[in-house]
């Protein structure tokens, strides 16, 4: 989730407390906020109560966000509410490793991924919007959602009949294209998820034809088309027979218990203007925080990139990480952080101002390292010279960083094996 205002930061930063309270019952500050707010019932449940203190009311201003976003793990069952709560997940982590690792085109990998996270330009979104436009859709003239668009609708239900995948039938409906996928995951994962790419590319585009007056395709014709095209993609893209060569060095996690903050900076001397890139992860490769950021100043590399490390440092104390370990690819910045010695005059002052935030942390470090192994900091920093402004991302991955983050993790996976 992206923000653009410190408003939204902040109940992004308040709603993850509220999910710490709610995940551990057994500690001091769960037991003493359910003695006070919510003996009889649980924190979901929860209400603000009469004389609320500051901190409660803060809470409660984000509680909705921890309930909305929540989703049951169902194991057996006996502590959900099948009616009520929200039992069906959003796996993250299962479209990242499903989506980017797709031996497909980049716009297949790229459409799919904003179908599930339902950011189409659908007639329903448009209207939502404030766009003036009849809501039905074209085929059947019931109001286009995504996952109407790819699934529900009846050419849709047409193309998935013609399609060599046989996909499942999913007996319910369903509000976003997100659930089909991990119904399908769920009781045919092993098909060719390619080419389920492809056809839900193909569900668009036709889409999009008979919306500006084209014509329509049969679905005979439009799952034909689909699978020629992803033969002709591979035949292009079969692996030449090469000796295998080492992969290049990717992204390494931080011991247990330890967080790592990876940094860096762009300069644009076309648009006159820098950009700041900042990625921080668990030990498992999980996404803590991470943050794109545009500096309207005309900054040299090694000024952008000392201001990315104090912009690094900021974020991880925001969100409460305290033992962490801050990576950069600059040589001179990170032996400024680590060193007595004076750093280079235009950058003394932010190293300065570095040192001292840092010395509110329990533990860290400074790491030097190769850009192959900044490679999310480094898309991060590019990004940022097309923002507005500032964009955080709090425990969600970053569109255009997902390729790379699994890139990163499956590296990792493969050395633990």
């Amino acid at each position: 989730m992206g923000f653009r205002d410190l408003k939204a930061f902040n109940l992004a930063l308040l709603a993850k407390q509220g999910w710490r309270i709610q995940q551990n019952p057994n500690t001091l500050v769960h037991r003493m906020f359910k003695a006070k707010y919510f003996a009889d019932t649980t924190f979901k449940e929860a209400q603000l109560g009469r004389s609320p203190s500051y901190l409660w009311r803060s809470l409660m201003a984000a509680k909705d966000i921890v309930v909305s976003g929540a989703r049951w793990v169902v194991g057996n069952g006996e502590n959900v509410k099948i009616w009520e709560d929200r039992w069906i997940p959003t796996p993250d982590s299962f479209m990242v490793r499903l989506v980017w690792n797709l031996n497909c085109p980049n716009k297949l990998k790229q459409f799919l991924w904003r179908s599930c996270r339902n950011i189409l330009p659908t007639k329903h979104q448009l209207k939502s919007r404030g766009v003036d436009i009849d809501v039905g859709c074209d085929f059947c003239g019931i109001c286009e959602f995504v996952e109407h668009v790819l699934w529900g609708c009846k050419f849709a239900a047409e193309v998935w009949g013609e399609s060599r995948l046989k996909l499942p039938l999913i007996p319910y409906p369903t509000e976003e294209f997100l659930e089909v996928v991990w119904e399908i995951r769920d009781k045919k994962p092993d098909i060719d998820w390619e080419l389920f790419a492809a056809t839900v590319w193909g569900l668009w585009n036709q889409r999009n034809t008979v919306r500006y007056g084209g014509q329509r395709k049969t679905a005979h014709r439009l799952t034909r088309d689909m699978e020629e095209y992803l033969r002709e993609f591979r035949h292009e893209n079969s692996p030449p027979c090469k000796p295998s060569r080492p992969f290049a060095p990717t992204w390494t996690p931080p011991k247990q218990g330890w967080y790592k903050a990876n940094m860096d900076g762009a300069v644009s001397k076309e648009r006159d203007c820098c950009g700041i890139g900042v990625v921080i992860r668990n030990a498992e490769g999980q996404i803590m925080g991470a943050m794109s950021k545009r500096l309207e100043l005309p900054l040299k590399a090694l000024e952008t990139e000392a201001m990315a490390i104090q912009e690094g440092i900021q974020l991880a104390w925001d969100l409460g990480l305290r033992d962490v370990v801050f990576e950069s690819d600059s040589l001179t910045v990170i032996s400024a952080l680590s060193s007595p010695t004076p750093p280079p005059w235009s950058i003394q002052k932010v190293i300065e101002e570095s040192k001292l935030s840092l010395g509110c942390f329990n533990t860290w470090s400074a790491v030097h390292v190769r850009q192959s192994r900044n490679m999310a900091a480094h898309l991060m920093a590019k990004n940022a010279i097309t923002v507005l402004d500032s964009v955080v991302w709090v425990e969600d991955i970053p569109p255009f960083i997902a390729m790379q983050v699994s890139k990163d993790v499956s590296s990792l996976n493969a050395d633990l094996g």
